[in-house]
């Protein structure tokens, strides 16, 4: 997602999207009510997967991230900053899923990184010493010689810091 979304200067209304849109907090699912286009009919589900993965919706001839609309659609305002996929998965837009968040508490809430081989975030085996060690950023945790010891270190130590937005995997 890029640094600024499309909708920080939209004039976009709550009552205009109820108006345009059904959103079933269960599913996550934004449903058109009117056709707006004519590649997008009344009553079926609005919006594709974009490339990062998440659901884009197009409104007005901008594309907009189904997430941000979705907030307004609930609770009648942009959100200030970024909205946090709480699972992980980018395209779950049920409201349980979705809280505001800085760009920091976002990026903390982040998956485990495709390269990591303990499989384990923060975690990585350094052969010099044959332990495992444990960072939270640049943060020496400690060495551990069982992975599982090195994953509650970090389990510890990233709820002390980050709260609700740590993440174990």
């Amino acid at each position: 997602m890029s640094c600024r979304p499309t909708d920080v200067n939209s004039d976009l209304t709550q009552a205009e999207l109820r108006l345009l849109f059904d959103y079933d907090p269960e599913t996550g699912m934004l449903t058109r009510r009117v056709q707006t286009s004519s590649n997008a009919a009344a009553w079926c589900q609005a919006g594709y997967t974009n490339g990062g993965g998440y659901i884009s919706v197009g409104l007005h001839r901008r594309s907009y991230l189904a997430h941000r609309l979705i907030w307004l659609y609930v609770h009648g305002r942009w959100p200030a900053s970024e909205i946090d996929h709480i699972n992980g998965v980018k395209s779950d837009n049920r409201l349980c899923n979705l809280r505001e968040a800085t760009r920091h508490g976002n990026n903390q809430n982040a998956r485990l990184r495709k390269d990591n081989l303990a499989g384990v975030k923060g975690v990585r085996w350094v052969a010099r010493s044959r332990k495992w060690r444990v960072r939270i950023r640049s943060v020496h945790i400690g060495y551990f010689d069982d992975v599982n010891d090195a994953a509650e270190a970090y389990r510890v130590a990233a709820e002390r810091q980050f709260g609700e937005f740590s993440r174990r995997a």
